[in-house]
């Protein structure tokens, strides 16, 4: 069968124009293009470099009757939990008339104003404390990217659990990684960051806060959030301490040990002394899977009542101490959207370690 000569001139005409730079207008265009973001790891150079200057006097911030408290990452409502006790422990320690608002931040109980991944929920919950109408926050931000459980080598091959996606070099993450791993590590950094940013507001605002995350590896070439520049930035601020504990003490089934970025509560160390409930740290380990095919690591998320308990009263011993002003009042808008967040459902899923 033969070629249509004039077919295949327009062809090769339409090839020619294509490869034609005056073909394509933005070639030849001078605008100057938007400068990118700057890498997380520049922005981690910067803070390295950065010193606090605290001043030398403060000035005590008005507190509105309404004591709002952000719980990030809260999980599901159980038995023994933290707005239990803190409900309990504010009614005995502040009865000055104020309320206490115990707002539930986490996608299980709002899929808008819980996930704080969107930039339209930071800027929220930013915006409320910056304004001085949120006091404090705990902050959990998930650790299963950061797990030291990701080093251990099973002795099967179909136990093995997922591999490493950090590591000391690479602290928010390998360069070679999976779609979904990417993801991953992605979600969590965005989640660490915005419990960061939530701490630096409160800092400023001279509010209480904790964030918790496992405890600093002796292994220098496994990952910590603790090696992170920003966070030890975070750490020159007035206020802050850095507190090292087991759960198990406290009534976990595993030793899981623990560090707690703790702002402007001085108690708190001895509190959570005060409720260890054994002197001896649990055998159990929590590497591999159970008899379902559920990590072992899963149900850790949920911290045991007696540390619940030791962080309630450090919170309302603050409470107490910073009683609230007169005049001091909350936009509407925001108070209506914390209320409907109070959490008074208990749940029975615990969920598993990675949602994304």
């Amino acid at each position: 069968m033969g070629h249509d000569a004039g077919t295949l001139t327009q062809i090769q005409l339409c090839i020619d124009r294509l490869c034609d730079p005056d073909t394509w207008p933005f070639l030849k265009s001078l605008s100057r293009q938007k400068e990118s973001m700057p890498t997380l790891f520049e922005i981690e150079k910067e803070f390295a470099q950065t010193s606090v200057k605290p001043p030398g006097t403060t000035v005590p911030r008005p507190r509105s009757k309404e004591r709002i408290f952000l719980h990030v990452f809260s999980g599901r409502r159980r038995e023994g939990d933290l707005q239990l006790y803190m409900e309990q422990l504010f009614d005995q320690l502040c009865p000055d008339g104020t309320s206490l608002c115990v707002v539930s931040v986490d996608l299980v109980i709002n899929q808008q104003w819980g996930n704080v991944r969107l930039q339209s929920t930071q800027e929220f919950w930013i915006k409320g404390v910056l304004s001085g109408w949120v006091c404090g926050a705990l902050c959990g931000p998930p650790c299963e990217t950061w797990s030291q459980a990701r080093y251990v080598t099973a002795s099967h091959q179909q136990n093995r659990g997922p591999r490493p996606l950090r590591d000391s070099e690479c602290l928010w993450g390998l360069n070679s990684l999976s779609l979904r791993e990417a993801h991953q590590v992605a979600t969590g950094n965005d989640l660490l960051l915005f419990s960061i940013d939530l701490l630096y507001a409160l800092a400023i605002m001279d509010g209480f806060g904790v964030m918790k995350h496992p405890k600093e590896p002796e292994d220098q070439e496994k990952p910590s959030i603790w090696r992170l520049e920003i966070l030890r930035h975070l750490m020159q601020f007035p206020g802050v301490e850095l507190i090292d504990f087991a759960q198990g003490l406290l009534g976990a089934h595993t030793p899981k040990p623990t560090r707690l970025l703790a702002l402007n509560l001085p108690l708190l160390r001895a509190r959570l002394r005060e409720h260890q409930v054994t002197s001896e740290l649990p055998k159990r380990s929590a590497i591999g899977k159970t008899a379902e095919g559920v990590w072992r690591t899963a149900p850790l998320k949920e911290y045991p009542p007696s540390m619940n308990r030791a962080l309630a009263a450090a919170f309302c011993t603050w409470f107490h101490d910073h009683p609230a002003s007169t005049g001091m009042t909350i936009d509407p808008v925001f108070a209506d959207r914390c209320r409907a967040m109070i959490s008074r459902t208990f749940g029975a899923d615990i969920g598993p370690d990675y949602g994304g």
